[in-house]
């Protein structure tokens, strides 16, 4: 019995500490409430809104002139769930609609949603919750086909509609584990509900209990959720109200995410700046429009601020083609894991720790002339490399470099007869896997000035000396003549 024990636990922690995290419970994101006097109701996006969860609105409105309603308009992408009317008198008309979505970036971006209501409508209110977690394509939709976030038909009318003082909504079966059950009720007047009662869940948190208290007709609407662990039977639930008035209620229920992502083998080391392939399997089914994205983390192997390397917009196993940013620091634990946004999951990552090398640099500096006599040219001037595994600098002439290994002593002796240009390559080797770097810089030998002053000359003390063209020359170069007597050159000193 100890080791059965033993081995339970043990089951526990791999599970704990070894799945992946794709599925997690549905949660409420946010819910938010509006009304209106007039034909057109909106409502503040629900706080934290992401992209992939399930928004669901009840919208009612009301009027006095006895005729029928039509139906809610709504924003592109929502759609009915279910829709009723409540006429309690000849000239009092009551339309409720529930309708959901499935959050988009445009959603997420956007302030609020507008409903429009009937042009008799004279009073609106209504409500918008979003939830995390929902399997938006692996269950049925609004008409109980698959391809919904519904964990079963949710049905098109509120049920029970009946002027009394208690909700009553028809209970509904669940056919997977930890499904969302949400309570919706409305009511012709302003008054609130109690607490939900139902055989399971049993415990019921509220979204919303609003009453809108006007000068033309009141309105209430009302919506708990609660998770049933287990599939099947809610049994009826009930709301008890404030007062006696005409009223209905809809149970719906929203299946659990339960798909995983597996990130399959990546191998190091990678240089900064190269191509990968992240390979990842998966479970469950994921919306047309889904994107997997390949994460990076930080050199510690933590995902708190991943960085985005590569998508693939799919529904199915596959590889993504990643690249790891230029400017990567080096580090040996790095982890690549592969999430998706419809629905939100996060798979596992790859399982091993990683190694990024910086890839080397290689700067040689900039071109320069040297003199066509000189010997140990210097050629490091401006050169520098760093994330290297050595240095060698070479080149196209035929002269010989001195101490080629280093980054600042080396120095050129021209061959003989060199009198033109010598391009010189700094290669810097880099640490594996990444490649070598290399630069150029080019050399232009300039040739030595060269200076005749002509023969000597005997002037009259009280004369100046005069000398004409052809008795000097020079070439490769400025002129500057100086003397060394007591007088002074009076003109033509430079030519």
């Amino acid at each position: 019995l100890g080791q059965m024990k033993f081995a339970f636990l043990l089951l526990l922690l791999v599970n704990l500490f070894f799945t992946d995290k794709a599925s997690a419970q549905i949660a409420l994101r946010g819910t938010s409430v509006a009304t209106t006097t007039n034909t057109t109701l909106t409502i503040a996006k629900p706080s934290g809104l992401t992209v992939g969860d399930v928004m669901l609105a009840q919208v009612m409105q009301s009027g006095t002139d006895g005729s029928a309603f039509v139906e809610t308009t709504f924003p592109s992408g929502w759609a009915v769930i279910a829709s009723s009317a409540m006429n309690p008198s000849v000239s009092s008309r009551y339309r409720t609609t529930i309708l959901y979505k499935i959050a988009t970036a445009t959603d997420v971006a956007a302030a609020s949603f507008s409903f429009g209501l009937d042009s008799d409508s004279d009073d609106g209110q209504g409500g918008i919750s979003a939830f995390s977690g929902v399997d938006i394509a692996g269950g049925v939709n609004e008409n109980g086909v698959a391809g919904g976030p519904f964990d079963l038909d949710p049905g098109n009318a509120y049920n029970n509609i009946a002027s009394d003082g208690q909700l009553n909504a028809n209970g509904i079966t669940t056919t997977t584990a930890n499904a969302a059950v949400i309570f919706f009720g409305m009511m012709a007047n302003d008054t609130n509900g109690g607490n939900v009662s139902a055989s399971n869940p049993t415990s019921w948190s509220e979204l919303y209990d609003e009453e809108f208290n006007n000068a033309n007709l009141d309105t209430g609407i009302i919506s708990s959720w609660g998770t049933r662990t287990t599939a099947g039977a809610t049994g009826n639930a009930s709301s008890n109200l404030g007062l006696s008035t005409t009223n209905g209620a809809l149970l719906i229920a929203l299946r659990r995410f339960n798909g995983t992502i597996t990130t399959g083998t990546v191998t190091g080391p990678i240089c900064a700046g190269s191509n990968i392939s992240v390979p990842y399997t998966i479970t469950g089914t994921y919306a047309t429009g889904n994107v997997f994205t390949a994460q990076l983390s930080n050199s510690a192997g933590s995902f708190a601020s991943p960085i985005a390397i590569g998508t693939a917009t799919a529904t199915t196993a596959g590889s993504i083609s990643a690249t790891i940013p230029a400017g990567q620091g080096a580090g040996s634990s790095y982890r690549i894991r592969v999430v998706s946004n419809f629905p939100p999951a996060t798979g596992s990552d790859n399982g091993v720790d990683l190694s990024i090398v910086v890839p080397a640099t290689a700067t040689a500096g900039a071109a320069f002339n040297a003199c066509a006599t000189a010997t140990n040219i210097a050629i490091t001037t401006g050169a520098s490399s760093a994330n290297n595994a050595g240095i060698l600098w070479t080149s196209n002439g035929t002269g010989t470099i001195n101490n080629p290994t280093s980054i600042s002593t080396a120095t050129y002796t021209p061959g003989v007869g060199e009198a033109s240009t010598v391009t010189f390559t700094l290669t810097a080797t880099g640490n594996s896997p990444c490649s070598n770097a290399s630069s150029n810089k080019v050399m232009t030998f300039v040739q030595p000035p060269t200076a005749t002053a002509g023969g000597s000359k005997t002037v009259c003390s009280n004369q100046t000396a005069v000398l004409t063209s052809g008795e000097a020359s020079s070439s490769n170069g400025t002129i500057a003549w100086t003397e060394n007597g007591t007088g002074n050159i009076t003109a033509g000193s430079t030519t």
